[in-house]
């Protein structure tokens, strides 16, 4: 496994911006749903191997499989604090209270921070959003970095 940029793999992911939701898409620019926009992203850049990539999950994930492939193939960090642009963002939404949804820091400056995600509710399509916990939406759950991305 070769090792990335972070400002290289960020932009890699970027590109995904504006492709729509699709529950298990796995095709920029047709189709994606969030955990896939980093998976593919990856396998482009050479940093992940495919066993990260799981399918057949429902379309309201069950609350810890994604938590547990997160924990099993990427690097926990302490704290959101700890967490630079390219680093993962598992949260849970509101109503529920389970991990189920996975997004990318690409701006961590306090105040401002922004994250890439695949949303497939309100606009359906994979964006970059500000990054707000609390309140009636969603919660942190955990920060991770992926193997492969320098930190440089």
């Amino acid at each position: 496994m070769s090792e990335v940029l972070r400002d290289d793999w960020v932009r890699a992911c970027l590109a995904y911006v504006g492709t729509p939701f699709v529950h298990q898409g796995r095709l920029p620019g047709v189709g994606m749903d969030c955990p896939a926009w980093m998976i593919v992203g990856a396998w482009e850049c050479g940093t992940k191997p495919r066993s990260f990539d799981v399918q057949g999950y429902p379309r309201t994930p069950d609350g810890h499989t994604l938590q547990r492939l997160c924990d099993e193939h990427l690097t926990r960090l302490p704290s959101l604090a700890d967490a630079l642009p390219g680093d993962a963002i598992l949260s849970a939404f509101r109503e529920s209270g389970l991990p189920q949804h996975l997004g990318m820091l690409v701006d961590g400056t306090p105040g401002r921070m922004y994250w890439m995600q695949a949303e497939g509710y309100r606009s359906k399509q994979t964006r970059v959003t500000r990054l707000v916990f609390g309140g009636r939406f969603l919660q942190f759950v955990a920060a991770y970095r992926v193997p492969g991305v320098a930190c440089k």
